[in-house]
């Protein structure tokens, strides 16, 4: 697709991530990682890893779609 100018408008996913959400997340996910990491050593309840883990996995998509934001809007 072109617009006036002769210049194509050209989006893959046609998706913006929101910054507030996925700010939001990424503060919820390192809160619950880091109390579950807390009860992990607290109680040497080792069946916390499992969560500990899964908590810094969900981290990096997270933080991914403030990056991915700030990509495709431009600096800052």
């Amino acid at each position: 697709m072109s617009d006036s100018k002769g210049q194509i408008d050209f989006q893959l996913y046609r998706y913006t991530p929101s910054i507030p959400a996925a700010v939001i997340f990424v503060v919820l996910f390192l809160l619950t990682t880091a109390y579950h990491f807390y009860q992990l050593i607290k109680s040497r309840s080792w069946y916390f890893s499992a969560f500990v883990v899964g908590g810094i996995c969900e981290f990096f998509p997270s933080s991914g779609s403030v990056l991915t934001h700030q990509a495709l809007d431009g600096p800052f």
